[in-house]
């Protein structure tokens, strides 16, 4: 899985390894490593929400719209589910699909934000 930034210059991307049943994160195509044990990050779950985003000044700062929900995908066990996400009343983000919350499986989650515009769809590639 691949998720295209804002910054041409920025990639992430994900290899998911059935051995350990996790993602290895990699940057810019080298593994990103924990600076003190030097071993590469991974996770359990990938969660990819797209939200609003808004320039709200000349030096570039953003605006992230948290609080109306839209689409997801949560990346698991080799699998890519299309989901929703909301904000809870408590402040917390739960995912859902066809009415019903999705869970996550035992280990690391990673949450990724990426902009509406043109679509989610247009930040991320998997297969």
């Amino acid at each position: 899985m691949e998720l295209k930034f804002q910054l041409q210059n920025y990639k992430v991307s994900y290899e998911y390894d059935a051995g350990s049943a996790t993602y290895k994160r990699f940057i810019d195509g080298k593994p990103h490593e924990d600076r003190e044990t030097k071993e590469q990050l991974s996770a359990a779950n990938l969660v990819v929400i797209g939200a609003k985003h808004r320039a709200y000044d000349d030096y570039g700062r953003l605006e992230v719209g948290l609080k109306d929900g839209g689409p997801a995908l949560l990346i698991q066990r080799g699998q890519v589910m299309e989901a929703q996400w909301k904000r809870g009343a408590d402040g917390s983000f739960r995912l859902e699909k066809d009415g019903r919350e999705l869970s996550f499986v035992p280990g690391k989650t990673f949450w990724h934000v990426m902009p509406l515009d043109p679509s989610l769809e247009g930040h991320v590639s998997y297969s």
